[in-house]
């Protein structure tokens, strides 16, 4: 769960720092999100294997960064009495209903249980955080440079609670599911406020129901994704 909220916020703040789309007026929390979770990847990369900054000091620039800007787009949004919108939308809700869930379970534990998982992704974010630098880790890596960026966001909150607990890194994919849910309805509100269909509520509405269908088409898959596979977000970014 506490994993959950850190990938959420750093996500959600490092997109809230983009200036708000020109279309609509509309905050876009979901292609926010969704860019911050990007970014997350991007930024992680950057600093550890291009700048050779180490894994922890890296981590805590980007929380900084998250909090940073979910702090700035909260203050924002109470200043100006305009929280409805945002406590709507699913990228809210929907991590709410994950905590919620996680909360009554007693928390998110997670055991590597296929080898791949095992040897390619938390057995190379596991190498790193031990290492406790990207660039020195490398020769130690198993492809090291298949997908680099997913182990570096897999050890991520690791890095920040100091402790190897793949638990933490088990909703990896899922802050990344949520924002794409998200994206779906900042495209349905969109869509149906420029054809000024409805009432503000009742667009908000559609864009739900919107959601609920893509959440039944994908029945067959999952909201919360049970393994550390990179296989998740590459196809929520495709």
């Amino acid at each position: 769960m506490t994993g959950f909220l850190l990938y959420m916020v750093t996500a959600f703040g490092l997109g809230a720092l983009f200036p708000r789309p020109a279309a609509g007026r509309q905050d876009w929390m979901g292609l926010r999100t969704f860019a911050g979770a990007c970014l997350m990847v991007i930024a992680l990369y950057a600093l550890q294997a291009l700048l050779g900054i180490g894994v922890a000091l890296s981590a805590g620039l980007v929380a900084g960064l998250g909090v940073a800007g979910t702090g700035w787009f909260l203050w924002r949004h109470c200043r100006h009495g305009q929280l409805a919108p945002v406590v709507l939308h699913p990228v809210v809700v929907l991590s709410l209903a994950i905590v919620a869930v996680a909360a009554y379970q007693g928390g998110i534990g997670y055991i590597p249980y296929t080898g791949d998982d095992f040897m390619t992704w938390t057995g190379k974010a596991r190498t790193i955080f031990a290492v406790g630098d990207y660039t020195r880790a490398v020769p130690d890596l198993h492809l090291p440079f298949y997908t680099p960026g997913w182990p570096l966001v897999l050890l991520y909150p690791w890095a920040i609670f100091d402790t190897f607990d793949p638990g933490l890194a088990a909703p990896a994919s899922a802050a990344m599911h949520v924002a794409l849910l998200g994206l779906v309805f900042d495209g349905v509100l969109a869509a149906t406020a420029r054809r000024d269909l409805g009432s503000p509520s009742g667009r908000i509405l559609w864009a739900w129901l919107f959601v609920l269908a893509a959440l039944l088409a994908e029945l067959s898959g999952r909201l919360f994704a049970i393994n550390l596979l990179v296989e998740p977000p590459q196809v929520y970014c495709l």
